[in-house]
C-alpha cells in the first residue's frame, strides 16, 4: 500500500495561542525558516517586538535551556536552536530599536575591555558585576552576555528574587 503524502502544513491556519506553542517546538526542533515565518504571522497579527520576543522566543529559548540543563538536548542542538532564535531576532532587532530604550540603561559600567576579562572566569565577573549594579541601581531584571568565539555567545536573565 502506497502511503499517503503528509497534508501541507499551514503556520498561518494556527491560533495565536498554537502558534506561540509551534514557536517553541520550532526553536527545539531548529527549524529557523519556520521561526521566521511565524514572527512575521505574529507582527502581521499585531503583536508588538516585545510580545513576539517574551511570550514566543524567549519562552522557545527557556524550554530549550531546561532540557539542556537535564541532559535531554546536547550542544548540537542548543545551537540549532539559538541559530532559530536568531532568525526571528533579525527580524526583531530594528523593531526593537524603535522602542526607544534609554541606552544609559545598557553596560553602564563599560564590558570587558573596561573591566577586566580574566580567562577561564568571564562568565563570574559578569554576573557578579551585573549583581552589585542591580542592587547599586534597584533593577529588578538584569541581563548579562558574552561572546565565546567562532561566532557562539551566551546570555542570561537575572531577577531580583
Amino acid at each position: 500500500m502506497a502511503e499517503q503524502p503528509e497534508a501541507e502544513f499551514n503556520l498561518r491556519d494556527l491560533n495565536d495561542q498554537e502558534l506561540t506553542e509551534q514557536v517553541h517546538d520550532d526553536l527545539y526542533n531548529g527549524l529557523k525558516t519556520e521561526v521566521e515565518e511565524a514572527t512575521h504571522i505574529f507582527l502581521e497579527r499585531g503583536w508588538s517586538a516585545e510580545k513576539v520576543l517574551n511570550d514566543a522566543l524567549v519562552e522557545g529559548m527557556r524550554i530549550v535551556g531546561i532540557d539542556f540543563r537535564d541532559g535531554i538536548l546536547f550542544v548540537p542542538e542548543v545551537l540549532l536552536a539559538a541559530n532559530s532564535m536568531k532568525g526571528g531576532m533579525e527580524i526583531l532587532r530594528p523593531l526593537l530599536a524603535e522602542t526607544g530604550v534609554d541606552e544609559g540603561k545598557l553596560n553602564p559600567l563599560g564590558g570587558a575591555i573596561a573591566l577586566g576579562h580574566p580567562l577561564g572566569s568571564s562568565g563570574s565577573r559578569l554576573i557578579c558585576s551585573l549583581s552589585h549594579e542591580m542592587n547599586r541601581s534597584g533593577a529588578e531584571v538584569g541581563l548579562a552576555t558574552m561572546c565565546i568565539g567562532v561566532g557562539q555567545g551566551i546570555a542570561s536573565i537575572w531577577r531580583r528574587g
